[in-house]
């Protein structure tokens, strides 16, 4: 974002351009390869392009959790279901510890109708990260579908009483 700024169209025009000169000089800076891959996913909504690139990132840095969740959210993109699951498996594995990438998992689960998975991965970010708001409005989503308001209201209470100056999740346990 600092790189593209105010004015998208021309930052972005300067940034490839950036890049370009950069990947010449250094090809296997893989942070490069990072901003293409969020340039041409999260900008200009190429996925294809920013496939690539985060292919030759990967390529160069098998071991990057980043990496992995570019990949990620590419595929989720593309609604590739199965290749989003494995992508974010690997940034588990890689990085065991990072709530995000169990929030992630957990989104895959419920998508997949892998409920208890999905709770238990909602659960499992909430536990690296008490502040991740996603995570207990799911499950409160979650527990609402199977009709189980009182979990739906722990969750709530849980997450309100983790950060009381949450108003959005106070106005959603005021809803149940």
């Amino acid at each position: 974002k600092k790189l593209i700024g105010n004015k998208p169209d021309r930052k972005i025009n300067e940034a490839l351009s950036a890049l370009a000169k950069a990947e010449k000089c250094n090809p296997n800076n893989i942070e490069i390869y990072n901003l293409y891959s969020k340039i041409y996913a999260d900008y200009l909504k190429q996925d294809e392009v920013a496939l690539k690139y985060t292919s030759i990132w990967l390529m160069l840095a098998p071991y990057d959790a980043s990496a992995h969740h570019s990949l990620f959210v590419i595929a989720w993109n593309k609604k590739d279901f199965a290749r989003a699951e494995r992508s974010i498996q690997k940034c588990i594995e890689l990085n065991p510890t990072h709530a995000k990438y169990y929030f992630h998992f957990a989104e895959v689960c419920e998508h997949a109708d892998q409920i208890d998975r999905a709770i238990e991965h909602y659960n499992k970010s909430i536990s690296l990260n008490s502040h991740e708001s996603r995570c207990y409005l799911h499950l409160r989503n979650i527990y609402t579908r199977l009709n189980k308001t009182n979990e739906a209201i722990a969750i709530l209470k849980l997450r309100v009483n983790n950060n009381p100056n949450d108003a959005a999740l106070a106005f959603q346990l005021g809803r149940l």
